[in-house]
């Protein structure tokens, strides 16, 4: 009992002697006394007029612990929230731009410490760094047609990619069609498959899903993916995580040429972090299904092409997609068909997008998705819409959708699109046959709109910035020939140049001049270190 006693009495002075310490100060004779100074500011990092990474923390490391008071700290304009952990409170901010100057600043009364003492508060400037220039390279791989790369196979230079890569193995694609299936392996990340010209670099094939022939059409069974030997379906597949592709257009000839199903995918990603610049994608039925491994595996997608006519953007993941265009083939057309499970935070986010179609399409019967199954979530925000669609807007399949919902839709002229009828109620069969109804948001507020953010739903958990890939470095400037010799001024962040005649990669180098032809109209294009091509220096 007094063993009890005792160690009772002990946890109450230790506690007694934490609660004093975090109200007083110690004296010079370890008497502890009450604290009425105000805590100060033994360092912050980054200093005042210091340079900065563009992703980084600013630490505020204080004499004392301090914790959050009255008022807000403010970053570059904007309040925002600090991590306090004993004698520090911290902000962290990413993907800020080269460059870029910086204020941060903490009011008074900002900070406390835990005696109520304020802190006066404190500003500081600073400034992200300039951009690295890349050390000079060329590709690791190129791929033609005419046999004047290291392979006229795509899928051969991929076979022959390092695996387990962690920086960008990049491949340039010279101008031609290549039939051919593609498999991106899962040990085979960061690759960067650079095509030349979006509208002349081309990978195509008729293949579809079907797995049995049909009684009325033999074209089902002539491009079965089973009748032609092939393992997989899709014509395209990216089972790989930090795949990146640009200039490039994925056609299943199937679908694109044929105009009918079943199945035929031009492009299955099926892993986190894919991104895509200045791409096409082309076919009918499923054109584009999306199916990351884990719930919220991204995807992400810019200044793209995306063609067909039934459920042709589908599956599942946090897919952000700009700047985009919806290409609709038939009356009746059906555009998204998501199934993302509960616990996916963002789904699909179409931003700044265009749907469009042929005269077909332009009769008010095409629908902006369906409910395939799970939980789906799409939401379309700023869209323009070039042809009408059906005033219902979403239409039913197996699922009620968590979220179906648009934001600030417009028409070609810029007008309002009416979203009174858009469809809320929805209905589907269970597996018994028996009927599931439920209701689902059609329109978007502004503050909910605000949410579906590329750093929100891109960024989110660790930064990944594909944005970094697709950023166009200058042209080259001062293009000359002079006695057979093409030379022009170095650009910028390049780390070599495309020498282009009349439409061909004639060259690729790190130097700024060549031995050129006469009779030939020649061009160049800089490099940057991920590959992505600048607009051509012309002579």
């Amino acid at each position: 009992m007094k063993a009890h006693l005792f160690s009772k009495m002990s946890q109450g002075l230790l506690l007694l002697s934490a609660l004093l310490a975090t109200s007083c100060k110690e004296s010079s004779n370890n008497f502890f006394v009450p604290d009425h100074e105000a805590p100060s500011l033994v360092s912050v990092t980054p200093a005042n007029g210091e340079t900065a990474e563009e992703n980084n923390t600013i630490l505020l490391t204080f004499n004392e612990y301090v914790k959050a008071g009255e008022g807000k700290a403010n970053f570059n304009g904007e309040e925002v929230e600090l991590t306090f952990k004993g004698k520090t409170a911290s902000y962290a901010y990413t993907a800020l731009d080269y460059n870029q100057a910086c204020q941060f600043s903490l009011p008074k009364g900002a900070v406390i410490d835990f005696q109520g003492n304020v802190f006066e508060g404190v500003s500081i400037q600073f400034t992200i760094r300039e951009r690295p220039q890349p050390e000079a390279r060329i590709f690791d791989a190129v791929v033609s047609p005419d046999g004047k790369g290291n392979y006229t196979s795509i899928q051969k230079a991929i076979d022959n990619v390092p695996s387990k890569r962690t920086e960008p193995w990049l491949i340039f694609v010279a101008n031609g069609t290549y039939e051919e299936q593609i498999i991106i392996p899962e040990d085979k990340p960061y690759i960067h498959l650079i095509g030349q010209d979006v509208d002349k670099t081309i990978v195509k094939l008729r293949i579809n899903s079907s797995t049995e022939a049909s009684a009325t059409d033999p074209d089902v069974w002539k491009y079965s993916y089973k009748n032609l030997g092939k393992t997989e379906a899709a014509m395209v597949s990216v089972k790989a995580t930090d795949f990146y592709a640009e200039n490039i257009s994925f056609v299943n000839g199937y679908g694109k040429e044929l105009q009918k199903g079943p199945m035929a995918l031009a492009m299955y990603t099926q892993n986190d972090r894919n991104s895509f610049n200045n791409c096409k994608f082309l076919s009918y039925q499923d054109t584009w299904q999306t199916g990351p491994k884990s719930d919220n595996g991204r995807l992400y997608a810019q200044n793209c092409w995306i063609e067909g006519a039934v459920d042709y953007f589908y599956g599942n993941g946090n897919c952000f997609l700009e700047h985009c265009t919806f290409y609709n083939m038939r009356d009746g057309a059906i555009i998204v068909a998501p199934s993302h499970k509960v616990g996916t935070r963002w789904g699909y986010v179409l931003n700044n997008c265009i749907v469009d179609g042929n005269e077909l399409a332009d009769t008010e019967s095409v629908k902006l998705g369906r409910p395939w199954h799970n939980s789906p979530i799409a939401v379309y925000l700023n869209t323009i819409f070039n042809i009408k669609i059906a005033p219902e807007g979403w239409t039913d399949m197996g699922a009620i959708p968590q979220m179906f919902a648009e934001y600030n839709s417009k028409d070609k002229e810029g007008n309002a699109v009416d979203l009174s009828q858009r469809k809320t109620q929805y209905t589907y069969q269970d597996e018994q046959e028996n009927p599931v109804t439920g209701i689902c948001q059609a329109v978007l507020t502004a503050g909910e709109a605000a949410r579906y953010t590329y750093e929100n739903v891109v960024r989110e958990g660790d930064n990944w910035d594909p944005k970094k890939y697709m950023e166009q470095i200058s042209a080259p400037e001062n293009l000359k020939r002079e006695n057979g010799i093409l030379s022009w001024d170095a650009s910028k962040y390049a780390i070599c140049y495309l020498v282009i005649a009349n439409d061909e990669t004639v060259q690729i180098t790190k130097e700024t001049s060549c031995n050129v032809e006469e009779g030939k109209t020649y061009q160049v294009k800089a490099v940057s270190e991920y590959g992505s091509l600048s607009e051509p220096s012309k002579e």
